[in-house]
């Protein structure tokens, strides 16, 4: 961008700037990430899905989950949000995880938590996944030298990464202020989670110090996936780690701090890499449905439709996709004496929806557990 146009990266200055060149620029930048980084990691992660007998390949469905996401399309289209960059590095971190190329993994996993703190919500899964296989290794020998591997890579990796920062403890801190914004309250805008739908009837900020929500929403969260953690930590097989992705981020985006609603791309991800197209379709749908107000400020009300019908019927042409032919939402009529109730229900809704694929996604990590206790060569 500073060879393109210097002024719109121009220090100080540049806030708010926006011209044709800036935007053009931008939007190719987007588009080369992903097809540098996004779509080849889609792909490798994709090709690990299992054929089902009768019926068209789950690597399909994968495909169509990743690569046609409407809230990503929107999202890194519409506002040039780059998320194609740490999502693409954390699904290829999968990928390599899943073929046994653990080091390389975790090296990639680190890359895309350094390249955007959301990231964090995956940190429980690849953690129970990979401390879960070092602690299968047969002998004592074997396990600490792959645990100790593991932690050299992870450490070093974040040191390279992070060494223009270390060396400055004012620089440090200022950076790690910026990623964790505790001083910026519960949530800001409407967000489809727990606090910002339980606080329309709790007022969680006034009946709480900043300091005890950052602790309850801390405890929650971790009680949270720490089911999901522990089945992976003590079976962990590859639909185990897939189902931890997803248990773990809808968990950090349903309880945690501070939750953005772009933050849903995370579990929306992780969701994707299932091939299940009834979870995968009310995943999407709710995503979108939840940034509604966000995206009709933006003008990209229409977009968001025509993006979610063009992939229901991607996913209908992939298989059959059961009863999901509604219509992807359903707008309330807003009122002029409450212009935040049909936000409200908007995000109420939607919360509902994501609590609900938390459930179920529980319960498929319950029953891979067993189906592993079952099946112990399978891991």
């Amino acid at each position: 961008m500073a060879a393109v146009e210097p002024a719109s990266v121009a220090l100080g200055t540049s806030r708010g700037r926006e011209t044709e060149l800036s935007k053009l620029t931008m939007r190719w930048t987007v588009l080369a990430s992903d097809v540098l980084v996004f779509f080849p990691a889609a792909l490798a992660l994709a090709r690990l899905a299992p054929v089902t007998s009768g019926r068209p390949s789950k690597e399909l469905t994968v495909l169509v989950n990743l690569l046609l996401s409407p809230a990503l399309i929107l999202i890194d289209h519409g506002h040039f949000q780059y998320n194609c960059i740490n999502l693409g590095l954390a699904v290829a971190a999968t990928a390599l995880a899943l073929r046994g190329r653990l080091l390389i993994a975790a090296f990639f996993f680190v890359a895309a938590l350094s390249h955007k703190q959301m990231l964090l919500f995956y940190s429980p899964a690849f953690f129970a996944y990979m401390l879960g296989l070092a602690l299968r290794r047969p002998t004592w020998p074997g396990k600490i030298s792959l645990f100790g591997k593991l932690a050299g890579t992870v450490i070093a990796s974040f040191a390279a990464l992070w060494a223009p920062f270390i060396g400055s403890s004012t620089h440090l801190l200022a950076v790690l202020g910026r990623i964790f914004p505790s001083s910026r309250g519960l949530f800001e805008d409407y967000v489809a989670n727990f606090w910002c739908v339980s606080s329309l009837a709790i007022k969680w900020r006034r009946l709480l110090s900043q300091r005890q929500l950052l602790a309850l929403c801390a405890l929650c969260t971790l009680a949270a996936f720490l089911p999901a953690l522990c089945c992976t930590l003590a079976r962990p097989s590859r639909r185990a780690l897939l189902l931890a992705l997803a248990n773990a981020s809808l968990a950090f985006f349903l309880f945690s701090y501070q939750v953005h609603e772009k933050s849903v791309l995370v579990p929306l991800v992780a969701l994707g890499t299932l091939g299940d197209r009834d979870l995968s379709r009310l995943a999407q749908f709710a995503a979108v449905f939840s940034m509604l107000p966000l995206l009709r400020k933006d003008g990209l009300a229409l977009a968001a439709l025509a993006s979610c019908l063009a992939y229901a019927g991607a996913l209908e042409l992939v298989g059959n996709g059961g009863q999901g032919r509604n219509a992807p939402f359903r707008v309330l009529p807003q009122s002029a004496r409450f212009p935040f109730l049909e936000d409200a229900a908007i995000v109420s809704w939607s919360a509902a929806a994501f609590f609900l694929l938390f459930l179920a996604t529980n319960r498929l990590q319950w029953l891979e557990y067993r189906h592993a206790a079952l099946h112990p060569k399978h891991l």
